[in-house]
């Protein structure tokens, strides 16, 4: 491989260091890049190249001299079919001027006696250099490996998983810290209707306060006597009926049609058992959003959404 390199550098800089040697191959990179402007271009170029041994033209590589001999390979064998290719565009009359301007150009670098030198010497070079690349002849240097050392398989290697950022580990456990620190909050707002029966009205007022002043748009002032009012009520059921949780209190509340008694209580309660299904729908529109809104689509109005 080393070999290889070393010899793509010399020719590399043994073609710069000649001006007629930059200008062949500008040349051969120029008559690429005019068959290949169009598949119009390159239709033409195909119907003269018919023969099975013609080679179409190549382009160059400033790392690969094995592209820039077939380049120069593919013009020293289709010298005459070229020629008779750009003639074409330039006797067609329907053809434009910028493209027979072109043509014209190539064909007068081509009907030069220093071109044909040009590919005749640098086909026998760039030959040579193509001969020595060690990458043609890896499968004879590998049939001989595997003879010498019996082994027929390569070594399998192993594909490592890909390890979670610090960063990204620790912004999702911050996250869910967070989403469990406001359930915590909600549940400590909340708790008082789990078990009203056994605390004082001194107590429930203040729980009740706390938590209308928490959500003051959805539960009027009124909200903290109907607490009060509604734990006396509780205090009245048989042990039998009383309910043991905040759901079975919102069943009892609705079975005992007492909610236009206490509407506020009732819509309490309500917002304690919607409030998980209703922070998971959320989740879910955004979610789904990032289908609509991407990053291609980040304006919001109605054209692009």
């Amino acid at each position: 491989m080393h070999q290889t390199y070393s010899l793509n550098l010399v020719g590399e800089y043994a073609a710069n260091c000649c001006t007629f040697g930059t200008e062949f191959f500008n040349f051969l990179q120029a008559l690429y890049t005019f068959f290949s402007a169009s598949t119009y271009r390159w239709e033409i170029l195909s119907d003269y190249l018919t023969n099975s041994k013609n080679k179409t033209v190549k382009r160059l590589s400033d790392t690969r001299w094995a592209a820039r001999h077939e380049a120069c390979s593919s013009l020293s064998q289709n010298w005459t079919e070229l020629l008779k290719a750009l003639n074409n565009f330039v006797e067609n009359p329907i053809e434009n001027s910028k493209t027979k301007c072109k043509s014209t150009g190539l064909i007068k670098k081509m009907n030069r006696l220093e071109m044909c030198i040009l590919v005749s010497f640098w086909n026998d070079i760039l030959e040579r250099f193509n001969s020595t690349n060690l990458r043609n002849t890896f499968s004879h240097h590998e049939k001989l490996a595997m003879e010498k050392s019996e082994i027929k398989e390569y070594k399998v290697v192993r594909k490592k998983k890909r390890k979670v950022p610090y960063d990204e580990s620790y912004s999702l456990l911050s996250e869910l810290r967070k989403c469990k620190s406001c359930y915590d909050d909600i549940n400590t707002m909340f708790e008082f209707f789990s078990n009203m029966i056994d605390l004082p009205v001194i107590e429930v007022r203040k729980k009740a306060t706390k938590l209308q002043s928490q959500y003051p748009e959805d539960l009027n002032g009124s909200f903290i006597n109907e607490c009060i009012h509604f734990h006396g009520y509780l205090k009245n059921l048989p042990e039998i009926v009383s309910p043991k949780s905040i759901l079975e209190l919102c069943k009892m509340v609705e079975d005992h049609n007492i909610a236009g008694v206490y509407p506020y209580v009732d819509i309490a309660l309500r917002m304690y058992l919607y409030c998980p299904v209703s922070n998971t729908s959320a989740e879910w529109s955004f979610s789904v959003l990032k289908r609509v809104k991407s990053y291609l689509r980040s304006s919001m109005n109605d054209n692009n959404v």
